[in-house]
């Protein structure tokens, strides 16, 4: 049951809230008011459709202006329980959450648009197809459910009456029967392979016995060979060792034999170091070095002293030819600067001056020098600018005139167009009244109307599109010709500004120009008669001056600094104490030559003197060392003839080395084999244990798969018999449901029409209609006019909810009068005011009043002003006397 609808920004319902009650509620108010967008929220909360959808569609949904809509919805399931479904909903998606009444707050069920929709249906008992098609009766669908083809008609039959809940479950249960018998066909193959499997291994776990036995012998064989290579190792390991100590004693022998003939050779020198020593006097050698030393001394400082001096005499001679070439270069610059300016002073101080007296004049000069020429082209510019003003400016007083008309014309078809709109909407509303006088309207009239309303509109939105059109280019020039105006106005101040700074130029440059003429005249330079001239004149002499100022100044500094090296080459020549010559040097360098060999010759002396003393010293000590080292000798050779002779014996007792090499890499060889062996034995007999181990399970495993296929054939039978039940059950419930509805619907068609016999018949499930005529005889209904077949159609309908299960005891009804004249409208009334017995509660949308006299409940739907729609709930007693 519905408890409360809340809406927000939903078309015209800014913010309604409408509170429902048990029984019959109805809505009336005039076409437009927003009655059937109430019902639509419902739908929107409980199961909005995918997509995009008729007038459901978002940007339909979501009033005019707004960003989102919201609706929230309080209902009842079956069981009582109380939920609240919440959505928003936007142009770019939507939100949803339900909720379930717990205690006094409200707890979270599901969240997103897809999860609450199934939550709504699992918690209602009904799909969105089934409430769109049996509890949601739309406007002029009232007879859908007789004009519908047969096979169509019994689904909704049996969706309304749960019929599918059984077609269901059978198709589950032939699906579970399939996975069932798909099960027991696996579980033969497993069964069947698993015994083939057992029967490998029992013949495996056979071999046992044998892998055993030849296990054994394989051991003892290794023991054999492993000890007879134990004592071959022994042998071969003496037998080398022994002959790596012969070579050791080798070695030592023959570096003892090496060092007895070292020493021999180095007492022998000793002894002659010792005679020679006692033929030389070392102390006439000492005197003899000194006085070398003190000599070849003063032969250095002299040395030194004179390289020094004429290195400085050679430096200053060779400056002053440097300075002397540099001289005369400057005198030559200078000269060819000053060639141009005949009275030029070539003092510096003096050149200074007029630089300086050029430069102020030279300053004075103004940024641009300006002639007639340059006045007379900026001043046409500036009347060319002038006139392309003047012109834009008439052509953008036209623009704003055309752009003004424009705004009228266009503002005036609009005006035109919402007229005809509204006009427009209010035909397609009306029925056989005009909107507008309230008279009498035919169908051809009214088509007329509409036809020539339509065509109007068509009119006038070409016009509005050409005009909307020409509207953006006229706006388009006139943007552009402001741009234009306002370059050219700053281009005039621009151009103004110029102007006169040119002539503020042009002035200073006369002023100037006397001064130069006289200074460039006092220098001898020829002066030309325009003044712009002169100034590049005057410029050019500046810069020559900068030059030759700089070279005066160099010139001076060159010529000094020549003075004062012609005074240090006197003095120097004048002090010296020995000649100034390359042949007193040369003396000088080979008495130094000779001094130094000596003093080499006389050290060389006095080391081989120490030498022979170090020598003749150690004539006792290499003695000494001489006989130790041929006792070692001695008893080298006895240990050597010792380790051969024990070689030989191993060699008669064995017959040689490379035998037994050769027997112990045999033995390794047939040992390896044997391991290997060995190794393979083991891990078969470890092979064979695993396989024991996996029979034995693989035998409980079958005990146990044979046990499962005996409950899966056991299964399968059951759900096979599940599946007969579940097609009796439904024709059980067709059986007892069908009589049902058909007494309800006939006693709503009695109550409804007189002109129909009032009793309705379902056969062969719902797919044939029959109606008792007033005769008594039994029609079809499709054959029934438009009329009656709304009339069968809402007793169907209204039977099927009152029979229904779940929430199908609830009905909502949209313009349920649409096709009915006034008597079966007081008819359908009535009917619905008896309805209340079987339905819990209905919901019905009307225009028409009659229909008042059946609610419990009346609600008024009403525009106020700004297209807003207000919801007024009233007595049902009130709203009939009303």
């Amino acid at each position: 049951m519905i408890k409360r609808l809340h809406m927000v920004n939903i078309r015209s319902h800014v913010d309604t809230e409408i509170e429902f009650e048990k029984g019959v509620n109805v809505l009336v108010g005039p076409n437009g008011a927003g009655k059937t967008t109430v019902l639509d929220a419902i739908l929107l909360a409980l199961f909005p459709p995918r997509g995009k959808r008729g007038r459901l569609k978002r940007e339909n949904l979501i009033r005019k202006g707004e960003r989102r809509a919201v609706v929230r919805l309080d209902f009842s399931s079956p069981d009582g329980s109380e939920y609240r479904v919440e959505r928003e909903f936007r142009p770019d998606g939507q939100t949803a959450v339900l909720r379930m009444k717990e205690g006094n707050g409200w707890r979270v069920v599901a969240q997103g648009a897809e999860n609450v929709t199934e939550a709504v249906a699992d918690a209602l008992g009904v799909d969105r197809s089934l409430f769109e098609n049996a509890v949601y009766v739309k406007q002029g669908e009232i007879q859908a459910i007789v004009e519908a083809p047969p096979s169509e008609r019994k689904e909704l039959i049996d969706g309304v009456l749960g019929l599918r809940d059984f077609d269901k479950a059978s198709e589950r249960a032939r699906e579970a029967l399939k996975i069932v018998e798909s099960r027991v066909d696996a579980m033969k193959n497993i069964i069947r392979e698993k015994r083939v499997e057992i029967r490998r291994l029992e013949k495996e776990v056979s071999q046992a016995p044998k892998l055993r036995e030849e296990l054994e012998r394989v051991e003892e064989e290794l023991e054999r060979l492993s000890s007879r290579k134990r004592e071959l190792e022994d042998v071969v390991d003496r037998w080398k060792e022994l002959i790596r100590a012969a070579e050791s004693v080798e070695d030592r022998l023959e570096e003892a034999r090496r060092d007895v003939k070292e020493l021999e050779t180095m007492l022998e020198r000793a002894e002659e170091a010792r005679k020679r020593l006692e033929s030389i006097e070392p102390k006439t050698l000492e005197e003899e070095l000194e006085h070398v030393k003190s000599e070849l001394e003063e032969v250095e400082s002299t040395l030194r002293r004179a390289e020094s001096t004429m290195e400085v005499r050679s430096r200053v001679k060779a400056r002053l030819e440097e300075l002397k070439r540099r001289i005369d270069s400057i005198e030559e610059r200078l000269e060819g600067v000053l060639g141009d300016i005949p009275r030029a002073p070539s003092h510096p101080e003096r050149l200074s001056e007029i630089l300086s007296e050029l430069e102020s004049l030279i300053r004075k000069v103004p940024g641009s020098l300006p002639d007639e020429d340059d006045l007379k082209s900026k001043k046409e510019e500036l009347k060319a600018v002038e006139a392309e003003l003047s012109e834009l400016k008439r052509r953008e007083r036209e623009l704003r005139e055309r752009l003004e008309e424009l705004e009228t014309e266009i503002g005036a078809l609009l005006s035109e167009k919402r007229e005809l709109e509204r006009r427009l909407k209010a035909l397609e509303e009306a029925g056989s009244k005009c909107p507008v006088c309230g008279r009498k309207l035919d169908s051809e009239t009214r088509e007329r109307l509409l036809r020539e309303t339509r065509e109007r509109l068509e009119e006038l939105r070409r016009s509005l599109k050409s005009l909307q059109s020409e509207k953006a280019e006229v706006k388009g020039e006139l943007e552009r010709i402001e741009d234009r105006i306002e370059r050219l106005e700053e281009e005039r101040t621009s151009a103004v500004s110029e102007l006169k700074a040119l002539e503020r130029d042009r002035e200073a440059l006369e002023a100037v120009a006397g001064e130069l003429r006289d200074l460039m005249e006092s220098l001898g330079v020829s002066v030309p008669d325009d003044p712009r001239e002169l100034v590049r004149r005057a410029e050019g002499i500046l810069e020559d001056l900068k030059s030759a100022l700089e070279l005066a100044r160099k010139l001076r500094d060159l010529k000094r600094e020549r003075e004062e090296r012609e005074e240090e080459l006197r003095e120097l020549e004048e002090t010296a104490d020995f000649p100034l010559d390359d042949d007193f040097l040369e003396e000088l360098k080979a008495r130094r030559s000779e001094l130094l060999r000596r003093r080499e010759e006389i050290e060389g002396k006095l080391r081989e003197v120490e030498r022979l003393k170090e020598r003749a010293s150690e004539v006792e000590d290499l003695r000494e060392r001489l006989e130790a080292r041929r006792r070692d000798l001695r008893s080298f050779e006895d240990e050597l003839k010792r380790l051969r002779d024990e070689l030989a014996t191993l060699e008669e007792e064995h017959g040689g080395l490379d035998g037994l090499e050769t027997e112990l890499r045999e033995l390794e060889r047939r040992l390896e084999s044997l391991r290997e062996e060995r190794g393979r034995l083991r891990r078969a007999l470890e092979d064979v244990d695993a396989k024991r181990e996996e029979l034995e399970r693989l035998k409980e495993e079958l005990r146990r798969k044979e046990r499962e296929y005996e409950a899966l054939k056991t299964l399968g039978s059951y759900v096979d018999a599940c599946r007969d039940v579940f097609k009796v059950a439904k024709e059980v419930r067709r059986e007892v449901a069908l009589p049902r509805v058909e007494r309800v619907a006939s006693k709503l068609l009695s109550e409804m029409s007189d002109a129909l016999g009032g009793e309705v018949r379902l056969e062969d499930g719902g797919e044939r209609i029959l109606v008792r005529g007033p005769s008594g005889e039994w029609v079809e209904a499709d054959v029934l006019s438009g009329g009656e077949k709304v009339l069968v159609g809402l007793a169907l309908r209204l039977g099927l909810a009152s029979v229904g299960s779940g929430f199908a005891s609830f009905v909502m009804l949209d313009e349920p009068t649409v096709h009915l004249d006034e008597e079966h409208r007081g008819r359908l009334a009535e009917a619905l005011g008896s309805l209340r017995v079987g339905v819990d509660q209905a919901i019905v949308v009307t225009h028409d009043p009659e229909l008042e006299d059946a609610a419990d409940v009346v609600f008024r739907v009403r525009k106020a002003g700004g297209n807003v729609s207000e919801v007024e709930c009233v007595e049902a007693t009130e709203a009939g006397s009303g």
